[in-house]
């Protein structure tokens, strides 16, 4: 069962983690949504979309 939480837990905070992870300056607003909003799937989903995006932007403009 702990592994079960800490699991959900992980899956909770994945955005966030993605973010933090990746160095990226929004990545406390992004935690901030998802502490707040991600009880609705639409907040989790565009964290979600939010961190890996700025990821993908962040990359692109290391390649110049």
């Amino acid at each position: 069962m702990p592994v079960l939480a800490a699991l959900g837990l992980a899956l909770y905070f994945l955005p966030a983690l993605l973010a933090y992870a990746c160095g990226l300056p929004g990545a406390r607003t992004i935690l901030l949504l998802i502490t707040q909003l991600s009880w609705t799937v639409l907040a989790q989903v565009a964290a979600i979309v939010w961190a890996v995006a700025a990821k993908d932007d962040e990359s692109a403009g290391r390649r110049d």
